[in-house]
């Protein structure tokens, strides 16, 4: 019998092989994990390096996962858009004619963009490190939910019609923004501002509540969404499930391919080249404005000149 410290000799005193004699030369039997990587040598016991793949960045919470999203058939939408307000209904004695409510409606047709990145990677790289192609895939999805995070943020900034909300601090702002909502006949869900100014708020509340108010997350009861493609000074409280909707055509989708062609016209297939594709179709716009006030900082003249407030 080989002696048990080298590989010859750990085969036939493994666990395996012994089943495999016991089993009387029959059958299957799992002898060694084998790793194909180089060994790296440290004194007379070999080891192979373990290959950690990061994990991805989470995303923090979105406007996107605020808003009213629906599922489409098709690469367009005609959305109904009803007017602001609806028409007052009058108290009618029994006998008289009641009122007529007119009511006028637009339609506006939205089409669907898709969003869109890929990637290659070799065939090896596919079987001998799963999880960093698992990275890759999660990335390129990542990449494109960023893509339509910016594009809800777009078409928030892009939108008319809103209430307009100022005050000397952008505390005192929002909370005109939030009656100015309240007295449109909708609730306030979203306060959606770029971080730094999020973080100014979150300071103004801390000293002014001398730290009992910190790390709250809301601002006058309402959840803050920071995001970093809203421009700086400016902030909207919204209902957002009535005020923006966002149309999509299925879930983002990866695909996965061999017989793609290379960007200098040569097959992929005959050199082991993967390409990996995320894509996804959507769409967002504003259908009730004044479910949405736009908050920003008034200054007044004198302090812009330097002089102090009274």
């Amino acid at each position: 019998v080989a002696p048990a410290d080298d590989l010859g000799g750990q085969l036939v005193h493994s666990r395996g092989f012994q089943a495999w004699k016991a089993g009387g030369y029959t059958g299957r039997a799992k002898l060694l994990d084998l790793n194909t990587r180089a060994l790296i040598t440290t004194g007379a016991f070999p080891s192979v390096p373990d290959r950690i793949v990061a994990a991805n960045s989470i995303p923090q919470a979105t406007l996107l996962a605020q808003v009213n999203r629906q599922m489409v058939s098709g690469n367009s939408v005609e959305v109904i858009k009803y007017p602001s307000g609806a028409p007052l209904a009058g108290d009618v004695p029994e006998g008289t004619l009641k009122p007529e409510g007119p009511i006028t409606i637009t339609i506006e047709t939205v089409n669907l963009v898709t969003q869109a990145i890929w990637a290659e990677f070799t065939r090896q790289v596919a079987e001998d490190e799963p999880r960093f192609v698992d990275f890759i895939n999660n990335t390129l999805l990542r990449g494109v939910l960023d893509k339509v995070e910016s594009n809800v943020i777009t078409a928030v900034e892009a939108g008319t019609g809103y209430h307009t909300a100022t005050g000397d601090t952008m505390l005192e702002a929002i909370r005109v923004g939030i009656a100015l909502v309240n007295s449109a006949g909708f609730r306030p869900s979203v306060v959606v501002m770029h971080p730094l100014d999020a973080a100014s708020l979150d300071y103004e509340i801390y000293t002014g509540s001398n730290g009992a108010l910190a790390g709250q997350g809301s601002v006058w009861g309402v959840p803050v969404v920071p995001n970093g493609g809203v421009t700086q000074g400016t902030a909207y409280v919204a209902d957002a499930m009535a005020a923006w909707h966002h149309y999509y055509r299925g879930a983002a989708e990866l695909f996965v391919s061999d017989s793609d062609v290379g960007l200098d016209g040569v097959s992929n297939f005959k050199r082991n080249i993967m390409t990996a594709l995320a894509e996804y179709r959507s769409a967002t716009t504003v259908v009730r404005p004044e479910a949405v006030a736009e908050c920003t900082v008034t200054v007044p003249p004198a302090l812009a000149a330097g002089a102090k407030k009274n």
